[in-house]
Order: C-alpha cells, then sequence, then structure tokens
C-alpha cells in the first residue's frame, strides 16, 4: 500500500511540474519597446519569430528597382488604419510565412478583434501574386476566408485558379480576377511598403496597435495586452 501510495504522489508530483512548467512556457511575454528611428512617437518590440527575405533589400512589386521612400510619419496612422477606430489593429503578412498562416488562423478565431490587414510581400514572386490576390480579396471583404481557402487548396500563381479560390471562400471570383491587376491593389501594396518602410518592419508577421509594433509572432493573450496598453 505504502509503494502504491508513494507511487501515486510521485506521478501527481511530476504531473504538477508538467502542468506548470507549461504554464511558464505559456506565459505571455512582456514586450520591451524602443523608439522607431524617423517615426517620432512610434515604437516597437521583437519576438523573434518572423519569415524574412535573405537580404535587407525589399522586393519591388514592379515599382522600380529601389524600394519606395519610406511613408512621412504624420500619415502612418492614415495608412495602417484606413480611416478607422482606434480600437483596431494593423497585421502585416506574407501568404508563405509560416507564422503569418498560424496567426492567421489565430485571429479567425477572434471576430471581436476589428483588423486592417496589409499584404507584405517579402518572400519572392509568388509572394507579390498571393499578395495581390489577398488585397483583390479584401476589397470585397473577404482576406481571411480567402487566405484560408489558398492554404487549403494549394497555390498556383495563376488569375484563373485565384479566381477559383476565391469563388471557393465566398467571394466574386470574377471581379478579383480584375482586381488584382487593377490600381487599387498596386495602391495598397505600394502604401504598406512604404509604411513597412518607415516602421523599419523586415519581416512578417508584425502587428501595430495604436503607435505600438510588434516584430513577430504572438499570442492572443498577448494581443490582448498591447491593445490594452494603447
Amino acid at each position: 500500500m505504502t509503494k502504491r501510495r508513494d507511487l501515486l504522489l510521485g506521478s501527481l508530483a511530476l504531473a504538477g511540474v508538467a502542468v506548470g512548467w507549461q504554464a511558464f512556457v505559456r506565459r505571455p511575454r512582456r514586450f520591451d519597446f524602443r523608439a522607431i528611428p524617423g517615426a517620432p512617437g512610434w515604437v516597437m518590440a521583437e519576438t523573434g519569430d518572423i519569415s524574412a527575405p535573405s537580404s535587407t533589400a525589399f522586393l519591388t512589386l514592379g515599382q522600380g528597382d529601389e524600394p519606395p521612400a519610406p511613408l512621412p510619419p504624420d500619415r502612418l496612422e492614415e495608412v495602417l488604419y484606413r480611416g478607422r477606430s482606434a480600437k483596431h489593429i494593423a497585421v502585416f503578412s506574407d501568404f508563405f510565412c509560416p507564422f503569418c498562416r498560424t496567426l492567421t488562423k489565430r485571429l479567425a478565431s477572434r471576430p471581436d478583434i476589428p483588423i486592417v490587414w496589409h499584404e507584405l510581400p517579402l518572400l519572392g514572386p509568388p509572394s507579390v501574386i498571393a499578395a495581390r490576390a489577398a488585397v483583390a480579396a479584401d476589397l470585397q471583404g473577404g482576406y481571411a476566408a480567402f487566405v484560408a481557402a489558398l492554404s487549403d487548396g494549394g497555390f498556383r500563381p495563376t488569375p484563373t485558379h485565384m479566381g477559383i479560390v476565391a469563388t471557393a471562400a465566398g467571394l466574386d471570383g470574377d471581379r478579383l480576377k480584375h482586381d488584382i491587376e487593377g490600381p487599387e491593389v498596386a495602391g495598397r501594396l505600394h502604401a504598406t511598403r512604404r509604411a513597412a518602410e518607415a516602421l523599419g518592419i523586415s519581416g512578417t508577421p508584425a502587428i501595430a496597435a495604436g503607435r505600438r509594433v510588434v516584430l513577430g509572432d504572438i499570442s492572443l493573450t498577448e494581443l490582448d495586452m498591447l491593445r490594452a496598453d494603447t
């Protein structure tokens, strides 16, 4: 009986240690913010969980050989939040970034968080094509649904395939194929890149709440903390 009791107590102790360790590992991080050079009043924290290009140069999205000029600081909030309320967050993403895919699914579980999506394709030409399609889907209010459908169905870099995916996501596929090459999509991508340049965002995902930016993947608990502090 004594041995059984000791074995049971030992098992319970080990289980308690395991639970405690998991709680410790998953505890919310306190972000260490630093001022962003050239953007007065803006600060950034980095988690380390990002996908970034092999070099520091941004891909050009057909806008020329050099990245565009950074957005003036007084226009950052206008571009990031597109005139929406301060409760919104801005999310920078790349379809081929694994952290972004995880974060997008995580955010889909919280419809109470209003999001302004920004595609920042840094991982090669396929990212650019996916970005154009995702922005076109966002013009129809179906960004998250489109990205989820694209993830589930595989990626083929043709307008026809993008239209099929859009239709499967409940969107207007013909409109999306038309909008992919349109000026509004190009304008949004260009503005996002200028904002990223101004804020020093060198990878994805990145989240902005108010004038606070977190570069890297974060949990929903950490996101709630970030929003509460702004």
